[in-house]
């Protein structure tokens, strides 16, 4: 779902607000936390991307993970 957020998300304001309801989602669901952290981190690894998102580097990491081959 995170992978999902960042693909149809064109802006980072857009992505950040996607990512706070997945997460409250989650915990509403009762996963810890940690949990929810450890698997949001799992995808962005799958993408080699280890730079935390800005308003400035999204579009970036945007495309490249639309562009990818890779899928979750």
């Amino acid at each position: 779902m995170l992978l999902r957020s960042i693909r149809y998300c064109s802006t980072f304001q857009a992505y950040l607000q996607e990512r706070d309801h997945l997460r409250m989602a989650l915990l509403l669901k009762q996963y810890p936390i940690k949990f929810i952290d450890q698997q949001f981190n799992r995808v962005l690894e799958k993408f080699n991307i280890l730079q935390p998102f800005t308003s400035t580097n999204y579009e970036t990491i945007h495309l490249q993970i639309i562009n990818s081959p890779i899928k979750v």
